[in-house]
């Protein structure tokens, strides 16, 4: 039985001799290719944690047990706090703050939505590589997925970085045998000065699906090339200034 310190673990995913591509991470491809690549590949440069994404762990807990009718256990959040003391970018009073503070409103959006899965593990062998598509989706409804992030800006529509990670899971998931959902969804936790929930959904998009397949494919293909020869890290992963995702 899932116990509310689960929410706070890891789960790697990771199975010795493959390579796991994660939908969480594939935003920051765009983003950034070579520190994607020092990160996932290289793994090198390890990002630690950050006030922003300490505030998003607790949330992303609580609102999971409040789904699984698992009792909030505030000394296990300290203790997943205690593990950022040293970290100078996390500030603890911060946390706290934001966090009790948008808890507040929080319960009467999700009581709303009626999942049934909530922290589902995905995963799709890619045939005739090393390499796996997993992760773990935040929440599953019977006619789509869903995600939950925090902003500090009020969205008019699913970032794009989102969508990506949002189809990833649908590849995952429809290639390991589970029928294609008709829509995506984002519960985004908006940090404004009031702060208010918006829910975004969007329909299934098939030309969008089909395109992030290739992105997967020409992603692997980008990194046998550099296993290959080191010298194209620098051609293959280099940063776009003016990428439309910037």
């Amino acid at each position: 039985m899932k116990q509310y310190k689960d929410f706070f673990e890891y789960n790697n995913i990771q199975e010795e001799g493959k390579f796991r591509i994660s939908p969480s991470s594939f935003g920051s491809f765009y983003d950034n290719p070579i520190l994607w690549y020092k990160k996932q590949v290289l793994k090198t440069d390890r990002f630690e944690g950050n006030t922003n994404t300490v505030i998003g762990t607790l949330l992303h807990a609580r609102i999971g047990s409040y789904w699984s009718n698992i009792k909030i256990d505030t000394d296990i959040e300290k203790e997943y706090l205690s593990r950022f003391i040293n970290n100078a970018e996390v500030d603890e009073w911060k946390v706290y703050e934001e966090v009790n503070k948008l808890w507040e409103i929080i319960p009467e959006y999700i009581t709303q939505i009626k999942p049934i899965a909530v922290e589902r593990e995905t995963r799709f062998d890619i045939p005739n590589t090393n390499y796996i598509l997993a992760g773990t989706i935040d929440y599953e409804l019977f006619d789509a997925l869903g995600d939950i992030k925090t902003t500090s800006t009020t969205p008019k529509q699913i970032k794009v970085s989102h969508k990506q990670q949002l189809y990833l899971y649908l590849i995952s998931d429809t290639y390991s045998g589970k029928e294609l959902k008709k829509y995506i969804e984002v519960i985004y936790i908006v940090k404004t000065k009031v702060p208010k929930i918006v829910v975004l959904r969007e329909e299934v998009d098939i030309e969008f699906f089909n395109y992030m397949k290739d992105e997967v494919k020409n992603l692997i293909r980008r990194i046998e090339m550099c296993k290959e020869d080191e010298s194209l890290i620098p051609i293959l992963f280099y940063n776009n200034l003016n990428s439309y995702l910037n």
